[in-house]
Order: C-alpha cells, then sequence, then structure tokens
C-alpha cells in the first residue's frame, strides 16, 4: 500500500509539471485614474473670482484643481517666493543638515536688503529659528537672505536649489531670480504655487511658524506682525502668506484644512490687501461647501485572495496599488456604483504586481476611478527541488 500511495504522489507532480504555463500579465503603473468632481449632467460649482491677475483653489491631499483664473499665468509673485526659502530650510533640519539653533551671521548682501526687514547689521550673529519665524510671520527681506546664504553661502547659488526644487515639485512654470520676490523676474502661475502650498501643509513640526499672530526677534528689538488675518478668524487656518511688492501688486497663499480636506487658495495682482483677504475667504469656503473628499469603499470580494496553479503557494494576496481618493460634488457620494472584474486564476510564475482584475467606480456612466486590481506578492513556479521535498514531506507523514 505503501508503494502505491508513492506512485501516485509522483505521477501527480509529473501531471503538475506536464500543464505549468507561464504569464506576462502585468499591472504597470501608469494605469489610468480619472477624478470627476460632478457628472456630465450636473451643474458644476461656480466659484466667484475677484478683481485679480490670477487665482486658483487647490485640494493638497488629492492634488485637485477646483477651479482657477488664469492660474497658468506667469506673473511675479511678490513676498510668496520667500515660502520656497522656508521650505527648504524646514527640510534641511528634517535630514538633519541644518537646526534651528545653528547661528547665521548676516553679511553686507542681506543687510542692504530693502524693506520690510528685521534691521540685521552686518556681521550681527541670529539663530536660523529667528530667521525662520521672521519669513513666516513677518516678510522680512534681510532675514530671507541671511537664511538663503546659511543654507548656500551665496544667494545667486541658493536660487538655484530652489529651481530645481521647483522642478522636483513640477512647478514647471517657476523661476526663482531672487530668494525674496523683489526681482520681477522671479515667477510661477497660480497652480504652481498650490503645489507649493500642498508641501508646506506637511511640515506639521512647523505649523506654529504659519500660525503665529505676532512675535519678536532679536531679544525684542525687532517685532514681527503677520499679514494674514484670516489667523485670527478663520477656523482651521494652516497659515502661510499675504503680501505686497510694486511688481506682483497684493498676493496671498493661504491654507486651510475641514475634516479631512485641505484647501490652497492663491490670489496673485490684487489692487491692495483688503479685497484680496475677503476674496480668499470667499474661494476656501466655496471649496468647502462645495466639494468633499472621496474614499473608495472596495468591496471584499474584488481583493480576495486569487488561485494560483502550479505555484509554491496556493493563492495570493491582492491589492488595488494605486487608488487613492478623490474629489467629488459634496453630497453626491450615495450616487456613486463600483463594479470590478476578476480573472478566475493565475498560472505561476506569477510576479508582484501581476494584474487580476479591474475595479471602476462612476456617477451615472461618468468614470471617476478606473484602476488595476494586482497581486501583492510573488508567487514562485514549482521546481524539481520544491516537488522532491513535497514528496518527502507526504512519504514521512503517511
Amino acid at each position: 500500500m505503501r508503494i502505491l500511495r508513492v506512485l501516485s504522489v509522483v505521477l501527480s507532480v509529473t501531471v503538475l509539471f506536464a500543464a505549468i504555463a507561464p504569464t506576462d500579465s502585468k499591472c504597470f503603473a501608469d494605469g489610468e485614474h480619472i477624478s470627476a468632481a460632478a457628472s456630465a449632467e450636473e451643474e458644476v460649482p461656480q466659484i466667484s473670482f475677484g478683481k485679480c491677475r490670477a487665482a486658483a483653489v487647490y485640494e493638497c491631499s488629492t492634488g485637485t484643481l477646483l477651479a482657477g483664473i488664469n492660474d497658468d499665468k506667469v506673473l511675479p509673485i511678490g513676498h510668496l517666493a520667500k515660502l520656497m526659502t522656508f521650505l527648504i530650510a524646514a527640510e534641511k533640519i528634517g535630514a538633519g543638515e541644518l537646526s534651528l539653533n545653528d547661528t547665521a551671521v548676516c553679511s553686507s548682501n542681506a543687510n542692504a536688503q530693502q524693506d520690510p526687514q528685521i534691521w540685521l547689521g552686518i556681521g550681527e550673529k541670529i539663530d536660523v529659528g529667528e530667521l525662520m519665524r521672521s519669513i513666516s510671520v513677518g516678510n522680512a527681506n534681510d532675514a530671507c537672505v541671511c537664511l538663503a546664504e546659511k543654507m548656500s553661502e551665496k544667494e545667486e547659488y541658493f536660487t538655484e536649489i530652489e529651481n530645481r526644487k521647483a522642478k522636483e515639485l513640477e512647478m514647471l512654470d517657476t523661476v526663482f531670480s531672487d530668494c525674496t520676490g523683489d526681482s520681477e523676474n522671479t515667477v510661477s502661475t497660480a497652480s504652481d504655487l498650490c503645489r507649493l502650498g500642498s508641501e508646506l501643509v506637511k511640515l506639521e513640526n512647523f505649523s506654529q511658524f504659519f500660525t503665529t499672530w505676532m512675535d519678536t526677534v532679536r531679544g525684542g528689538r525687532a517685532e514681527l506682525v503677520s499679514r494674514n488675518r484670516l489667523m485670527r478668524s478663520y477656523k482651521g487656518i494652516r497659515g502661510f502668506k499675504v503680501g505686497s511688492t510694486a511688481s506682483a501688486g497684493a498676493c496671498a497663499l493661504i491654507c486651510a484644512t475641514k475634516a479631512d480636506m485641505t484647501v490652497c487658495a492663491v490670489i496673485l495682482g490684487c489692487e491692495d490687501e483688503e479685497p484680496l483677504l475677503e476674496q480668499a475667504e470667499k474661494l476656501l469656503d466655496s471649496a468647502f461647501a462645495y466639494y468633499e473628499v472621496y474614499h473608495p469603499e472596495v468591496p471584499e470580494e474584488a481583493v480576495e485572495d486569487i488561485r494560483i496553479e502550479h505555484g509554491v503557494s496556493p493563492d495570493a494576496v491582492c491589492e488595488i496599488p494605486l487608488l487613492r481618493p478623490i474629489i467629488i460634488r459634496k453630497g453626491t457620494y450615495r450616487s456613486i456604483s463600483c463594479t470590478f472584474s476578476r480573472e478566475d486564476k493565475l498560472i505561476a510564475p506569477v510576479e508582484k504586481g501581476t494584474k487580476t482584475g479591474e475595479i471602476v467606480f462612476r456617477i451615472d456612466d461618468d468614470i471617476l476611478i478606473s484602476e488595476d486590481i494586482c497581486t501583492a506578492e510573488a508567487v514562485d513556479e514549482v521546481d524539481l527541488g520544491f516537488n522532491l521535498k513535497r514528496i518527502l514531506y507526504n512519504l514521512l507523514n503517511f
């Protein structure tokens, strides 16, 4: 009887090898992902823009441009340029390359900057943390140049770093000619600046820098007052900057968070700051009133394990690697439907990321999301060594 059982196992292994066939089905990282805020038949919310040269409203967590006017027009950005200096300094601190307690020395170049400033003297020493507060709470030009030179010796070297960072953030229409934004050749677009705002909201450890209304530096000799008065009144405000220059006009980049939605409002080229702030508040209010973040609800059956034939494992875990939250019209989530299709099985060897199916979310006939369902792990094909081990295990456990 033992001999018959051994022969049966050997015969099964022979049949197994004869049936093995490879698969080359893969899930590619560039799978289509369509985000729609409303169906084609619905009336699109009308977000009103005041008198300005350009503006954009952007949801940061999903990277969705909600509305804009001349949002791709290249314009001077004035004091908003200082936000890039702050971002780079914060990232260097996070990487251990810089510290808030490091000492910077004011150069003649920093000292020669025009107002606004904190009146640094040539050769004066000041902490990096104070310089960053002078940028975030105030708009101090001398502090900005002093910090830039601390990170790269010369301001012109630092602008090279800024331009590289802009490309990294896909701010493709942005050019930094100086770090302060006083130059009319330091330009960007409203949509590019939304990307910058999305990076700034990630700096949780620096939130106090952007939500402080008043502060002092240089031992109390220089007072800082934020131009962003929404900081004192707007619920969920995250900061960032308001300022005016001759070339750029009045500009603002302001972010706020409510629930799981973070909105960035950028306005460029207003006549003065009073209507600028009123309009920024209206843009934020409209975005929160009209839109919400939708987290796709995936049926368990769509991602259940898939059977693997001729593999060292009988099945593989599945996932939807590119599935992300999207922005939808507020209240429309009840109309969202989900369908999916799946393969019954795969044949080993199976690579991680092999496509097993597709999932689609719709509102009526409009596709919101279309993504591939993929294997979350690799499964090797059984080989002679594996089968010999299996035979030995079966023999020892008869």
